[in-house]
Parts: C-alpha cells; sequence; structure tokens
C-alpha cells in the first residue's frame, strides 16, 4: 500500500504508532539517563559516588588545600577506610534488651569510626532514639551524685560512729 491510497483509518493507526519521532530525538530536547554518569573516587578516604558526565570535568578539577586532586576517575582498588564501633541501637550492643524494653528500633550501622562519630550519628539519623537515651543517663549520673552528696554529708554531720580511742598498754609513769 502507497501513501496515496492508505484509508484515513491507517493514517491514523500510523500517527498513534510509536514511529513518530519524539522531541528528543529531533534534538530540541537533551535527556541525562543513568548511563550518563561516571563513578569517582576520593583519592585519600577510597569513598566513592556517581557524578552527572556534563559535571564531571568541574568535579575532577577541584583541589585540596595542598594542591592535590580530591576525586578521580580511575578505581584506587580500595576499599574505603571503616570503623569498628557499632550503633547504641546496633543488634549486638550490651544495653539491647534494655533499649527493647523502651520500645528502642535497631540500626545496622557497625563501621563508625569513633565515639564521637557514633553520637554525631546517633544525634543525625536517631534523634529521639538518642535523646532518650541520653534523659536516662543523665538521670543515672543525678541519682549517683545524690548519693555521693548524702554519704558526704553524712560523714561530716557526724551520722557515722566514731572510731574507739587508742589506749596503750605502755606504763604511764615514765
Amino acid at each position: 500500500m502507497t501513501q496515496d491510497t492508505q484509508t484515513v483509518e491507517e493514517k491514523v493507526i500510523e500517527a498513534m504508532s510509536d514511529n513518530i519521532p519524539n522531541e528528543a530525538e529531533i534534538g530540541k530536547v537533551k535527556v541525562i539517563s543513568e548511563a550518563e554518569k561516571t563513578r569517582v573516587w576520593d583519592s585519600r578516604t577510597y569513598q566513592t559516588g556517581m557524578v552527572l558526565n556534563y559535571m564531571l570535568n568541574a568535579k575532577l578539577k577541584a583541589t585540596r588545600k595542598d594542591g592535590s586532586r580530591i576525586w578521580t576517575t580511575k578505581d584506587p582498588g580500595q576499599l574505603p577506610q571503616r570503623g569498628k564501633v557499632k550503633c547504641f541501637l546496633h543488634m549486638d550492643d550490651e544495653n539491647r534488651e534494655h533499649y527493647k524494653d523502651l520500645g528502642l528500633r535497631t540500626c545496622e550501622k557497625e563501621n563508625i569510626k569513633n565515639f564521637h562519630e557514633r553520637n554525631l550519628h546517633m544525634q543525625m539519623k536517631h534523634p529521639k532514639e538518642w535523646a532518650s537515651i541520653r534523659e536516662e543517663r543523665d538521670e543515672k549520673e543525678k541519682k549517683i551524685d545524690r548519693e555521693l552528696q548524702r554519704a558526704i554529708l553524712s560523714k561530716m554531720i557526724g551520722g557515722e560512729e566514731k572510731a574507739p580511742l587508742y589506749v596503750s598498754a605502755k606504763d604511764k609513769k615514765k
């Protein structure tokens, strides 16, 4: 069938088909897809990330204060540096049963570098749970401080039994 002999119905079906080029194929619109990303690595920490190709040159030009480049497209062949500290809400934490009784959720984070970063992790990722844990710790510390103050006060006031007077068996006449 040629163009001239096509019926109106055939022309409508052809017009509705996927054979019509869209704006992206014509060149009016540039489509950014997942395939247009490049993986980059931090040259010191070996952390990885994805960068859109049109931003790649700007990202690769970034330098540190010492002049070295921050990012590279070459795989360093090393894993990022990882810590051994676990989140307070981790399943293996020593207080997990108590936290479970409080109704706190669990966290799988187990590669935190140090204790300070664990506290920051808790503040950022689990703020309500962190507030609950800190409040409970503060109450325990206050209770211990009060008990210590009471013990000190009772000793100062004389609430305890005095030590017996030492009496020597030596002859007192000399």
